[in-house]
């Protein structure tokens, strides 16, 4: 996570306002800070209303602010989007970004957050307090759904995550996404099988080698490489000679291999 930075903006009554730049795991947003003086409140209320034009300075904030609570008001991912708020937004996506803001407000030190969402945000404050209630267990198979079928940016969203949560039974749902056409979700996909632990992962990734389309065949040796999977190399030698892989096989055996191990 990036550390939190703020630029002073423009008083508001006893409030003050900062501008928020928030760029971590969970997305990157705009926030304003509006804070009830010098000293922050124990207390702050994240606050966010999903419409096409901004919504960091809406009455609520400086209000609450002006009465002794910090407010920390923030657009999502989707908002001055051309197409619209409503036709532009995936929810489940800005749920994401709701937690990149509670996260960013845990870092300014706040110890009690609470989630205000005017209009169609309330409804996105109460899935994001519902997952976060019954824990990361309980999220997964949705998570894992999402990045199997629906919009893209929501897939390349869900595989992103799963990167971040996910267990050996998001393993399948990303070996198939490693070898998907969209370049970005085929990225996201290799990404997240890299960053997850396990010898079991390993044992997928190395079949993706013995798979009959070809850029599963091309993902596999990647990330054999990405993961330094040092006992698949008998089958990365296997793959380089074929002429399709050739390549990349070499570029992972020069990696991992010695000299001696390489084909002449």
């Amino acid at each position: 996570m990036t550390e939190p930075s703020a630029r002073a903006v423009a008083p508001a009554g006893r409030a003050t306002t900062t501008f928020h730049r928030v760029v971590n795991r969970f997305g990157a947003i705009d926030a304003v800070l509006h804070s009830a003086g010098p000293r922050r409140s124990a207390t702050v209320v994240v606050y966010t209303h999903p419409r096409e034009q901004s919504s960091l300075t809406e009455y609520p904030c400086p209000d609450l602010a002006a009465r002794g609570i910090d407010v920390f008001a923030f657009n999502n991912r989707f908002t001055n989007s051309p197409a619209g708020t409503d036709m532009a937004t995936i929810f489940e996506a800005f749920a994401l970004d709701v937690g990149a803001a509670v996260q960013h407000v845990r870092a300014l030190g706040y110890r009690h957050v609470l989630l205000l969402g005017w209009s169609a945000g309330g409804p996105v404050m109460a899935f994001y307090q519902h997952v976060a209630e019954r824990g990361d267990a309980e999220a997964l198979p949705v998570v894992i759904n999402a990045a199997k079928s629906g919009p893209m940016e929501l897939r390349i969203t869900a595989v992103t995550l799963l990167g971040q949560r996910g267990d050996l039974s998001s393993v399948p749902v990303l070996v198939d996404a490693a070898a998907a056409d969209d370049a970005r979700l085929a990225q996201a996909a290799r990404s997240a099988l890299v960053k997850l632990p396990g010898a079991e992962v390993d044992a997928a990734v190395v079949a993706m080698l013995k798979k009959s389309a070809l850029k599963a065949r091309l993902a596999g040796i990647e990330l054999v490489g990405a993961r330094c999977i040092a006992s698949a190399l008998p089958s990365v030698l296997q793959a380089a000679k074929e002429p399709e892989v050739r390549d990349a096989s070499l570029k992972v055996l020069g990696e991992l291999a010695g000299s001696a191990e390489l084909p002449a």
